[in-house]
């Protein structure tokens, strides 16, 4: 882990009993603070963290907060991570300009690409939950690009649609996939 290679490391988590969780395993390491904190667009933001911690530069910035994640990452201006893991919403159509402000939904995929691009980000990979972006500087041409396309081919994910009935269709790699994935009421 990068803990053993000796990087520092700023976690913060708002349940309380996540954050007992997350103390335990890291309370041995010197260089890891734990916060029990939420993050907060308007009263406990990014760059407030960051001017609190007085962190000077960020290697790999991880969010992960149910839904409100790319709002959070816009309150951070401060610094430039080098890298960003943010978690998206796959079942948005890629085309899909949203942007979650309340939590729950999380944001497209269109909405956090086109923040990181105007932030000078690159898309290098892409899990089902989420996106990986490196700094255009950082990168220099030494990780792929991945465009939509390739999202689609490696993550085949499963689309849905309805029929004349009301139906719920689902699609998986461009053909209608006839199991039941899952049952409305």
């Amino acid at each position: 882990t990068f803990v053993d290679k000796g990087w520092k490391g700023l976690f913060i988590e708002g349940d309380i009993k996540r954050f007992q969780d997350l103390k335990k395993n890291y309370e041995n390491e010197k260089n890891i603070i734990c916060l029990n904190e939420f993050i907060d667009k308007d009263k406990n933001n990014l760059d407030q963290i960051v001017e609190k911690g007085n962190i000077k530069e960020i290697d790999i910035l991880s969010i992960d907060i149910d839904g409100k994640d790319l709002p959070i990452w816009k309150t951070l201006n401060k610094i430039k991570p080098k890298v960003v893991v943010i978690e998206f919403n796959l079942s948005i159509p890629f085309d899909m300009d949203y942007e979650d402000n309340v939590g729950g939904n999380g944001s497209s995929f269109l909405a956090i690409n086109n923040f990181a691009k105007k932030k000078d980000y690159e898309l290098i990979y892409v899990t089902a939950t989420n996106l990986i972006f490196i700094s255009k500087k950082f990168n220099n041409g030494e990780f792929e690009v991945w465009s939509e396309t390739k999202i689609m081919e490696n993550l085949k994910p499963l689309r849905l649609g309805f029929n004349n009935y009301g139906e719920m269709l689902f699609f998986l790699d461009k053909k209608l996939e006839n199991r039941e994935v899952f049952r409305f009421p």
